[in-house]
């Protein structure tokens, strides 16, 4: 009898010890829980780079918007895999389609000097990556708001579609513009804007011909290769525990984390990153090809532009771009990812040198070789400096196309407008 009283009070004591580290460690966590939310966020570290001086805007609120928006913006989508959700702030909106807004758009909803040609304006679509779509920067800022812009002052009623995405390779690009074919109207002009993404899914999946970005994680969601395993209640249980967290905190101040994910295909291997981007070079261009047949069939004008991207293009690097390009070396897979760049470029100016290339396509990788205020805010993405540069000389390069040989498509009220702006700048000229 004393022995089972003795087992019995054993175990109340180890139950009441357990129940009192239970008790400490949920009170410990929901006081730094609770101190973590009444905590100023921290800004992103890029909104305070130098690449923001002379910024007309908040770059710390930007980002904070930009983040909120990123939280929520996986939404599927057919055939291109994901597109955003809805969100509205200061600097950063997306709209019901899941579209970045574009400022400056050409309005004649409320002109009553327009009404003879109400809807007669110069449409324009861009298609790329978040380059495109404009992470870093406010929706006035994005290369499309400030092409927009540059025409409008031009003298042509101009809207600009942002049709641009994170994360978007060439593949997904002609799928966008196939879709968006399918459901609206044809534009006048189709801009593509892109090369930059086209490492992030080989770098997953070599084996595939231009894969997505998270490749392997949505074919596995798809083939069921990794279901997550239903978890018994005392599973579920011990991970709702303060304990559990207890030990989770306490494997990573350890070291104990997760195993690394794999290294990316041959990162050791020059060889292999030189084949991989020569297959990206014909992809690319075959998808340009494409672009063009829809342009021939739905009575659009495509062009295309090859941009630029730190440690792959010729520039007067400021110290902070440096150190991104050096941090970049100094990472496995940033560092394949960089050099699967530089020959993806090669590829492209070898492609120019022989010709084959499209007949309105420009590599603008060196867009900035005479620019040496810093314009790079990561791997890839453009300060509002970087931005209006881009969009200027993608401007120019569509105005002087178009004062030359206007497309027949062109409404008679964008003709006689680009006819009066082209002349205009004939007159300065002389």
């Amino acid at each position: 009898m004393k022995k089972v009283q003795t087992i019995l009070a054993l175990i109340a004591v180890n139950l009441l010890v357990v129940v009192g580290i239970e008790a400490v460690t949920r009170g410990t966590f929901a006081v730094r829980d609770t101190a973590r939310s009444e905590r100023e966020e921290e800004p992103d570290e890029r909104a305070l780079l130098p690449a923001y001086d002379g910024a007309e805007y908040d770059p710390v609120e930007t980002w904070r918007e930009l983040w909120a928006g990123t939280r929520i913006w996986l939404s599927y989508e057919p055939y291109t895999v994901w597109s955003r959700k809805a969100i509205s702030g200061r600097y950063v909106n997306v709209d019901d389609a899941g579209r970045r807004v574009t400022h400056n758009n050409f309005d004649d909803s409320f002109d009553d000097n327009h009404d003879d040609n109400h809807g007669e304006v110069l449409e324009i679509w861009q298609l790329g990556g978040s380059t495109t779509w404009g992470m870093g920067v406010p929706d006035a800022e994005t290369i499309p708001s400030r092409l927009a812009l540059l025409f409008n002052e031009f003298g042509v009623d101009t809207r600009i579609t942002n049709l641009g995405d994170t994360g978007m390779v060439s593949t997904q690009e002609v799928l966008t513009l196939l879709r968006g074919l399918q459901t609206q109207a044809p534009p006048d002009l189709v801009i593509v804007y892109d090369g930059a993404n086209e490492p992030l899914g080989v770098a997953e999946a070599p084996e595939l011909l231009n894969p997505h970005y998270l490749v392997d994680r949505i074919r596995d969601l798809f083939e069921g290769r990794n279901p997550k395993p239903r978890e018994s209640a005392a599973a579920q249980l011990w991970k709702s525990s303060g304990v559990f967290r207890l030990v989770k905190a306490i494997r990573w101040k350890l070291g104990l984390k997760d195993a690394p994910p794999p290294p990316p295909p041959d990162f050791a291997n020059p060889g292999g990153v030189e084949a991989l981007a020569a297959s990206g070079v014909g992809v690319l261009f075959e998808n340009y090809g494409f672009s063009e047949i829809f342009g021939t069939e739905f009575g659009f004008r495509p062009y295309f532009f090859f941009q630029p991207r730190p440690g792959a293009g010729d520039k007067p690097y400021h110290p902070s771009e440096q150190k991104i390009i050096a941090g970049l070396r100094d990472d496995a897979e940033q560092n394949w990812i960089l050099r699967f760049a530089e020959e993806l470029r090669n590829g492209v100016k070898a492609r120019v040198v022989a010709g084959e290339v499209p007949e309105r396509f420009q590599d603008i990788s060196d867009v900035f070789a005479d620019v040496s205020e810093p314009v790079y805010l990561d791997w890839v993405h453009l300060s509002h400096r970087g931005n209006r540069r881009v969009a200027e000389v993608i401007f120019e390069a569509l105005r002087e196309d178009l004062c030359a040989d206007p497309p027949a498509n062109l409404s008679l009220h964008v003709r006689g407008q680009l006819r009066g702006a082209c002349s205009g700048i004939e007159a300065a000229q002389r």
